[in-house]
């Protein structure tokens, strides 16, 4: 049960970096040719990791033929409004509550992320992608390699909004953010597509962890809202579609 479990797991992890490092792109069937060049897995744990990420919105099945859920204008206004309904009062309540320590960690490393890019934080042209690739030698080599690298950015990056709303301490607001966080980090992966938008997000970042760190919970759920409304509007702005629905 367990080898099957961790088959199950292989294939999850496997078939999600794979969606949300564009090389299956919303609307591409998962074929069984695919899996079969990429996993060397037996079908059952397989269709368990298909079921997942169904359930977690990353996937469709339509007589069972599977494929990346596509991204529309009306996917991003809805999942976005459903975050300026709970996050920025999740930065509120978290005041009081969240371990600043690991604050400051997300902090220093988004501050270093910034510094480090070429050109400072003028630097908005450059992906993320390319900011991490110019991170100094103390960065694993790990996080070098496609897969891990993504994943290493993706964990520091983005770990604010996860620390804020594990702050809260709330189970049923914890159990929403879970259910859409597939949704929310194909859209943050849409996101950074947009030519300035991930360096602008992570200034945005830098202004509520300060308000977090100050204890002041009224500018931390200002901070918040302004940070998702203008990632949201960014991504609705049709000037940045042929970014976020490229081929």
């Amino acid at each position: 049960m367990a080898r099957k479990t961790n088959h199950t797991k292989i294939a999850y992890d496997f078939i999600r970096n794979a969606i949300f490092q564009g090389e299956l792109k919303p609307g591409m069937a998962i074929t069984e040719e695919w899996l079969g060049n990429n996993l060397n897995i037996s079908r059952t744990p397989v269709r368990e990791a298909l079921i997942r990420l169904q359930a977690d919105g990353l996937i469709t099945v339509v007589n069972n033929r599977a494929s990346v859920a596509p991204i529309t204008p009306v996917d991003i206004q809805e999942i976005y409004e459903l975050r300026l309904l709970f996050e920025p009062y999740a930065a509120r309540v978290c005041i009081g509550l969240i371990d600043k320590g690991e604050v400051r960690r997300v902090r220093d490393y988004t501050r270093r992320l910034l510094e480090e890019t070429p050109g400072g934080r003028t630097g908005r042209n450059r992906d993320i992608a390319a900011m991490t690739e110019a991170e100094g030698p103390d960065i694993p080599d790990t996080a070098r390699t496609p897969g891990k690298r993504d994943e290493d950015r993706d964990r520091h990056v983005h770990d604010i909004h996860e620390l804020i709303i594990g702050s809260t301490r709330n189970q049923r607001l914890l159990r929403i953010a879970r259910n859409l966080q597939g949704q929310i980090n194909l859209l943050l992966n849409a996101a950074e597509r947009i030519p300035g938008r991930i360096v602008q997000s992570m200034e945005e970042h830098l202004r509520l962890i300060d308000a977090i760190l100050a204890d002041d919970p009224a500018k931390a759920e200002e901070h918040m809202r302004t940070h998702i409304r203008t990632n949201m509007n960014d991504m609705l702005h049709p000037a940045n579609f042929r970014f976020i629905f490229k081929e």
